[in-house]
């Protein structure tokens, strides 16, 4: 990767009255309406919500001293399309890059990533620290998630349009929010024995689909999971759920022939 020459000109004073910094932690960027942006040198770890408004940021860099990046720390940067992350050992907690949708490129250590992964605690599983797959940058018409990973992150594969198989391993126990929005050219998946939650709009838009199964181990069926398919699919649901009628909104925006067993 060419090094940016606007991001090498533009390194700002950690005293900048620009930035709210307090012993090395970023809280907020008070710059508006910028496009690029360039963390100070000497910032340790990036706080939640720390770009409040930056409806029109593109790219950001980060220099190595930034070792954290805090889950919701760029939300609301909607056209954030490029990280650059100098620190090749940064931590990356779970929600860290929600709201993203048009991210495009993140590059740690140098290295362009196709597959970024954080770290996170699982509820109600004790306080194990598990993987979760936040982002699928990669342009594969199939893809093989990891089998370190427990959680399938909000909008992980978010408009993959590439996409056509993505094979989820039996290690996987949660599938966030929107995690597939989008996907309009997959058409096969499998869900694992144990998954136990699938989030809202977690399907959306994925009308090649030509059916699915959801195990009996899922306790939690988010609202309007699979919006938008179409009566040439089909959902097959545990028998239980037909009983619980008023967790039904999971239903909602979707005409596919739902099966129960």
């Amino acid at each position: 990767m060419q090094e940016n020459e606007y991001i090498k000109n533009k390194l700002l004073s950690i005293d900048d009255e620009n930035w709210y910094i307090d012993e090395g932690e970023l809280f907020m960027c008070k710059i508006e309406d910028a496009k690029r942006l360039a963390v100070p040198d000497g910032v340790i770890k990036i706080e939640e919500y720390a770009f409040p408004d930056q409806f029109y940021l593109e790219e950001i860099f980060l220099p190595k001293s930034v070792r954290q990046i805090d889950k919701n720390a760029f939300s609301g940067c909607y056209e954030l399309n490029s990280i650059i992350i100098e620190n090749e050992e940064i931590y990356l907690e779970q929600g860290c890059l929600k709201d993203i949708d048009n991210l495009k490129c993140v590059y740690i250590g140098g290295q362009r990533i196709s597959v970024i992964v954080t770290q996170s605690k699982l509820a109600g599983h004790a306080y194990a620290k598990v993987n979760c797959l936040e982002r699928y940058l990669g342009n594969d018409d199939e893809y093989c998630v990891d089998s370190d990973i427990a959680i399938i992150g909000e909008t992980a594969f978010v408009n993959s349009v590439l996409l056509k198989k993505v094979v989820i391993p039996q290690s996987v126990l949660e599938i966030h929010d929107r995690a597939f929005e989008g996907c309009k050219s997959l058409q096969e998946t499998e869900l694992p024995n144990d998954l136990e939650i699938i989030g809202r709009l977690a399907f959306d838009g994925c009308v090649n689909i030509k059916e699915i199964k959801i195990p009996q181990s899922v306790y939690s069926l988010e609202y309007m999971a699979f919006f938008g398919w179409n009566s040439n699919q089909r959902i097959y649901v545990p028998s239980k759920w037909k009983k619980a009628r008023f967790l039904q909104s999971w239903r909602r925006g979707c005409k596919a022939k739902i099966i129960y067993y």
